[in-house]
């Protein structure tokens, strides 16, 4: 195997961990709809963290020539695939949690939960930052950092249920179309 392709199966597995724990927890859900409301939010911070997480794997990949399996690489996968295996878990309120509805449980947790998932965004950006600068980037580098980092941190701040839906769905298809017209 070559360096990248251990770089790669490292991420893929902390990917795949993070994807895992979202099955689950949403087989968690659905098995408990009749004590505990579902909730639009909870589904679709999911939603936004499958698609972060194709998209993180469709960068390395892309990557690939570039990268060396280095201490550097290594801690820049960790911190990226990481915060996805985290709210995956932390994302779902246990069985015996008292929440009400998962919206609830979103609204109580929202500011770690869309704090950790600014930190992927926000890590990948210091790297490539570091790795290549800031030559030769165009438009689109710097609207997928400003809206993975800047969407869920304005949502930090809102406790307007209808912002969060409006904020989560446009996250959502920014990285569906994202992922689409550059990898499609």
């Amino acid at each position: 195997m070559s360096g990248f392709e251990y770089l790669f199966t490292f991420a893929g597995l902390l990917f795949g961990l993070a994807l895992a724990n979202l099955a689950t927890g949403y087989a968690d859900v659905w098995r408990d709809r009749t004590r505990r409301a579902i909730g639009a939010l909870t589904l679709l911070l999911g939603l936004v963290l499958i698609l972060s997480i194709c998209r993180q794997w469709l960068s390395i990949w892309s990557a690939r020539e570039r990268l060396d399996p280095d201490a550097w690489s290594i801690f820049t996968v960790l911190f990226v695939a990481g915060p996805f295996v985290f709210l995956s878990q932390a994302m779902f309120p246990r069985a015996d949690d008292d929440w009400g509805s998962h919206d609830e449980y979103y609204f109580g947790h929202r500011r770690v939960l869309l704090g950790v998932l600014v930190i992927s965004p926000l890590v990948s950006l210091i790297s490539n930052l570091i790795s290549e600068g800031l030559a030769g980037r165009d438009w689109e580098f710097y609207a997928y950092y400003l809206v993975t980092i800047g969407i869920p941190a304005a949502l930090v701040v809102s406790s307007r249920r209808w912002l969060h839906l409006f904020g989560l769905v446009a996250l959502c298809l920014y990285l569906l179309v994202q992922i689409v017209m550059r990898w499609g």
